[in-house]
């Protein structure tokens, strides 16, 4: 699937150049055509992080779990938006799964 690299790979770029809602909208477009890439439920999970939009946020990090279970990096997400939350003890739990 290569337009739906070319379009995480612009998300990305977006992502760096702080162009958050640019960036949400690529990692948005990429999913409508992979629906079961955890990668890119990640990237669209920091993005909305980055914009405050942390129950969106936390909403990617589940679906990135859910399609990739073993993956810190989903865990880690999840932990980020759970503690811009308030949900501290929730956090430090799913924080604890991402680094074990």
């Amino acid at each position: 699937m290569a337009q739906v690299t070319a379009l995480k790979d612009q998300g990305n770029a977006a992502l760096a150049e702080n162009k958050i809602d640019e960036a949400i909208k690529y990692y948005t477009e990429a999913i409508n055509l992979d629906p079961n890439n955890a990668v890119l439920y990640s990237n669209r999970s920091a993005a909305y992080a980055k914009s405050n939009l942390y129950d969106l946020a936390l909403k990617d990090a589940d679906k990135a779990i859910d399609i990739k279970p073993d993956w810190s990096k989903a865990y880690s997400r999840k932990g980020t938006a759970l503690a811009y939350l308030g949900r501290y003890d929730d956090a430090i739990v799913t924080s604890k799964r991402a680094f074990s």
